[in-house]
């Protein structure tokens, strides 16, 4: 039992310092490395070793899936020629280079241990990036490509690490096989990747308990993981391709009620896995440090050469396949500006180290390479993780508003009232209903699109009764809850029927909150005063005439 207690302050620090993180402004990644080392030289905390197939099939799995199923398909196949520039070649590039140049530097070191180090160091980390990216709120369309990237890239270095690992075993570098192998690895974990994807939408949309279809979902990335790995595929990429299409079909294969189940069991977990790895970064630093039995120097000239190949060769990549594309095709090409704070967004994290680990312990400078890897961990988070939002400031990078976001669902909403006013005549004709109950569902759909009005006074007079109207919708579901609680405690209810009961009540309440929190917060007060007679106030709701 004692067992549990590590892993319950793990989850307990990662809590915490994610608030402080918060509060401070320092990104979260960067604080739970430093805490975590600060914590490794308390007497008594356990020495953290983690098994790197624990990160691999356990830890990483569930956090690419449920980033596949939140990403968008169709924005990756807009944006599919720069994540393959950077989740592909990128990786690769950065593999050899990083192998030559440290294998130049330090030539006790074998050019297939070197290639090692450069495929285990190449990929940025998903996590860290999008989680900075967003915290600047970089523009929708570096997101995006930062996360298409950061779901492919992981994929494309480890099958690089399995290549790498076989040239060592063999003593020499084969191209023909290490393509060969590159190849077959992508293919089939594509080809795993699409046949798990369709037969688990299939799946979901055959059941119909939520609680099973989110079960379902929780062993889909373990499940794709360990297929892909028994036919000697990427199991990472299985897992991506698997979580991309079950996120493309879930509209139309589970109901709503199953997407917020979902939705929120995902998210706890991710909350408390991606703070877990950096977590672990920072209590495995100094045991990785002692373990180096090199020269000081030697062991100064790997990192060194390695963090600033990593730093160096992104940019000029991706600038130099900018200038190779724009000889062809100048059309949709990003601006400058925007290519400069993707090439300078390249924090690496945990799936670097997980990787350095899975090297067979007879790997000659196994213990350096742990080394060398944990220094551009830290050297880019640093580096590149604090420095971003200076960054992008001065590369004119217009930070995303919360009023933006708030415009553009205004507009998707304006969009949906247009077409969803028309279909209430047409349903009513189809179902054939009376023409007294009309206008209660006319007067309906005024007040839920009374916020997309075009007419600014008029939007403000109606959203003054949907406000008042919304408030004593709360005060109304409060007092019900109560009803079915003395229900309950008396015996009257069951509790299947009160959870089913407070279900919904929460699910409504849930909604009003949000848009509640959407226009902001107002006083009780101020709410009720707009009830009181304003001669503005128009006596008809919108699209109502006084026959």
């Amino acid at each position: 039992m004692h067992q549990l207690w590590p892993i319950i302050g793990l989850i307990t620090g990662v809590i915490v310092v994610n608030g402080i993180s918060t509060r401070i402004r320092v990104p979260a990644p960067i604080l739970l490395i430093v805490v975590g080392f600060a914590v490794s030289f308390i007497p008594g905390v356990p020495s953290f070793q983690v098994d790197p197939e624990v990160v691999l099939s356990i830890l990483l799995p569930p956090l690419l899936y449920f980033a596949g199923v939140q990403s968008s398909l169709i924005a990756f196949r807009r944006l599919l020629r720069p994540i393959l520039q950077l989740a592909v070649a990128a990786v690769i590039v950065t593999t050899l280079a990083v192998g030559f140049v440290v294998h130049w530097l330090v030539p006790s070191i074998p050019f297939a241990v070197a290639l090692a180090l450069g495929a285990v160091v190449s990929p940025p980390d998903a996590v860290a990036a999008i989680a900075i990216a967003k915290k600047v709120r970089l523009p929708s369309g570096i997101v995006n490509t930062l996360e298409g990237e950061s779901l492919f890239n992981d994929a494309t270095s480890l099958v690089m690490v399995k290549v790498a690992t076989v040239a060592i075993t063999a003593g020499s570098f084969d191209v023909g096989s290490a393509v060969f192998e590159f190849a077959r690895a992508s293919i089939l974990g594509i080809i795993v990747g699409c046949a798990l994807g369709f037969a688990l939408s299939y799946a979901r949309r055959m059941l119909s308990n939520s609680l099973a279809t989110t079960s379902l979902s929780l062993i889909a990335p373990f499940f794709a993981y360990l297929i892909g790995e028994s036919v000697e595929a990427s199991g990472v990429l299985a897992v991506v391709i698997t979580g991309l299409i079950v996120g493309f079909t879930s509209a139309n294969t589970v109901s709503a009620e199953v997407r917020l189940v979902e939705r929120s069991t995902f998210s706890a977990l991710q909350y408390v896995l991606e703070g877990g790895v950096f977590a672990l970064i920072g209590l495995q630093l100094w045991g990785i440090v002692t373990s180096v039995d090199t020269g000081v120097g030697t062991a100064i000239t790997t990192v060194v050469a390695a963090l600033v190949v990593v730093l160096v060769i992104r940019p000029v990549w991706i600038f130099f396949s900018y200038l190779i594309t724009s000889a062809f095709d100048r059309e949709g090409l990003p601006p400058r500006n925007v290519l400069a704070v993707v090439s300078w967004a390249g924090m690496r994290g945990v799936v670097s180290l997980a990787a350095a680990q899975t090297l067979p312990l007879s790997t000659p400078s196994r213990d350096l390479i742990l080394l060398a890897t944990m220094g551009v961990i830290l050297g880019t988070l640093t580096l590149q993780g604090l420095s971003l939002p200076w960054f992008a400031r001065k590369m004119n990078i217009a930070q995303t508003k919360p009023e933006d976001g708030e415009e553009e669902i205004r507009r998707a909403r304006i969009a949906a009232a247009s077409q969803t006013t028309g279909l209430v005549d047409r349903e009513c004709s189809r179902l054939r209903v009376p023409d007294k109950a009309r206008p209660m569902l006319t007067k309906w759909i005024a007040l839920r699109h009374a916020e997309t009005l075009q007419d600014t006074e008029n939007a403000h007079l109606w959203l003054k009764y949907t406000d008042v109207f919304n408030h004593v919708r709360r005060d109304i579901i409060a007092g019900e809850r109560e009803v079915y609680r003395k229900l309950r405690n008396s015996g009257e209810l069951s509790e299947e029927g009160f959870s089913q009961l407070e279900g919904d009540l929460d699910l409504e309440e849930a909604i009003l909150n949000r848009k509640h929190s959407q226009r902001g917060h107002r006083s009780v007060l101020s709410m009720i005063s707009a009830i009181e007679p304003d001669p503005r106030m128009p006596t008809e709701l919108p699209g109502e005439s006084t026959q």
